[in-house]
């Protein structure tokens, strides 16, 4: 018997939505910087990031509500329940402004940074 393309996508989806959060995550060169990385373009970036920090976090805030916009995206958000109510889409989007800051913050040189 042929297994059809929508069963597939059906299952891969189901995986990732049941079981992904319970999947680890392959972490065994997140140390190893690729040989093009440049450290002074990253610290660059960063500075950017701090000299326009209010116009970079209204263009988040734009994109959030240009997404939520979009009704199969809007969908998904909804159907994984994290986003399913006003106080859950806030937790979840403080959250990712956090994970934001850490990225924007981080030290690529040192192991024990975000």
């Amino acid at each position: 018997m042929e297994v059809r393309v929508d069963d597939k996508i059906d299952l891969l989806f189901d995986g990732i939505f049941n079981d992904g959060e319970n999947v680890p995550m392959k972490v065994d060169n997140l140390s190893v910087l690729p040989s093009w990385f440049d450290i002074n373009k990253f610290k660059r970036g960063q500075r950017y990031f701090y000299n326009n920090y209010h116009s970079m976090f209204v263009s988040k805030l734009c994109g959030l509500l240009l997404v939520l916009s979009v009704p199969s995206i809007l969908n998904v958000l909804l159907m994984t329940g994290k986003s399913s109510t006003p106080a859950k889409a806030f937790r979840r989007y403080m959250d990712t402004i956090s994970v934001m800051l850490d990225w924007y913050n981080g030290d690529l040189n040192k192991k024990d940074s975000k």
